[in-house]
């Protein structure tokens, strides 16, 4: 079913910009219409006052019909430059699709439309002053291109309507059952991680190796519009080979065009801080802890975003970073974390 509404989704974006290419030929050759049909009758007019001849209505035309043609060229050059746009933006949809990307929905589709909407008022604004011109096929090459046009946006918005709708019901929670820690992970990446979009943030103390392995998995090489992830622990649960771990774990994301940095939280936040959770600029979920999370009986909850933002920054204004907390240990300044350091 997925891989069968992609397919839809990438040939009603091939139909977009073949009908955005459409409406632009339709609009650069109504201005070549007018233009001629302006020299013609403009032409004839000036000429027929010079010689002081009489000349066919149809080619001399009076002063105001001369004029109406000159403000349907400057109208029609309004239209020409709406059509370049609407290809444009509909070829760089095809350029960037992606089923998954919620900025189409955001940035392009809606932008598209509420264009289309601008070039066909003022398209049907041009054919009705201009009753008696004729534009033979290239009038129904306009008309079939906007059909084209409306139809596909009209697609797109209830495509993105209906993922975003069929998103929000599967990550509005998740139950975990221990007895299927493969099963579990798989949908957890699914229904969460992979729907995280640009800056991640993590609260999670119980920070370790295991974590970090899961956290690998869930963030799979898919999900391809995560910039950073900034994760907010402490030092308690710190095992052997963690800093080996964390700095290959870096290396590699980093490679992925992923910063990922982990800052240790304030002794007194980390001891009143129980819950975990995780957060994007879109989305924030409570969830167990990430050495276990596949593997204990819990639920993955939906919770507000302007909530798990708040809490992070609280906690953040005493934390210190990875690094700076263990150059600090290593001088033997500070036992703990309990230090605020400038960064």
């Amino acid at each position: 079913m997925e891989a069968a509404e992609t397919k839809d989704f990438k040939e009603v974006l091939l139909l977009l910009v073949l009908g955005s290419l459409l409406i632009l030929g339709n609009a650069i050759f109504t201005v070549q219409i007018f233009s001629i049909q302006y020299g013609l009758g403009a032409g004839a007019t000036i000429q027929s006052t010079a010689d002081k001849m009489n000349i066919s209505s149809v080619l001399s035309g009076s002063a105001s019909e001369i004029q109406m043609l000159y403000n349907l060229i400057m109208e029609s050059y309004i239209e020409v430059l709406l059509a370049i746009i609407l290809f444009a933006i509909s070829l760089v949809m095809w350029i960037r699709r992606s089923p998954k990307n919620e900025s189409y929905k955001k940035t392009y589709i809606l932008s598209h439309a509420a264009i289309t909407i601008i070039y066909v008022l003022l398209f049907f604004i041009i054919y009705s002053n201009t009753p008696s011109l004729f534009y033979g096929l290239f009038q129904y090459v306009g008309y079939f291109g906007i059909v084209l046009v409306l139809l596909s946006d009209i697609y797109l918005e209830y495509f993105f309507r209906r993922q975003h709708a069929t998103v929000s019901r599967s990550r509005r929670t998740l139950s975990i059952d221990p007895s299927t820690p493969y099963t579990n992970l798989i949908n957890i990446r699914e229904q969460i991680f992979k729907g995280l979009t640009g800056n991640v943030y993590i609260v999670d103390k119980h920070l370790n190796s295991a974590a970090l392995s899961n956290l690998n998995r869930l963030f799979s090489e898919e999900n391809g519009t995560t910039r950073s992830i900034n994760i907010l622990t402490s030092a308690e649960m710190f095992d052997s080979g963690f800093n080996v771990n964390y700095n290959d774990l870096r290396n590699e994301f980093q490679n992925r065009g992923i910063t990922v940095d982990v800052w240790i939280m304030d002794s007194k936040d980390s001891s009143s801080q129980h819950e975990r959770f995780i957060a994007d600029d879109n989305s924030a979920f409570k969830i167990p802890p990430l050495n276990i999370i596949n593997r204990k009986s819990e639920h993955v909850v939906r919770m507000k975003v302007s909530d798990a933002r708040s809490r992070y920054k609280y906690l953040m204004r005493g934390a210190i970073k990875l690094e700076n907390y263990k150059l600090k240990k290593s001088r033997n300044d500070e036992s703990s974390p309990d230090v605020t350091v400038k960064q």
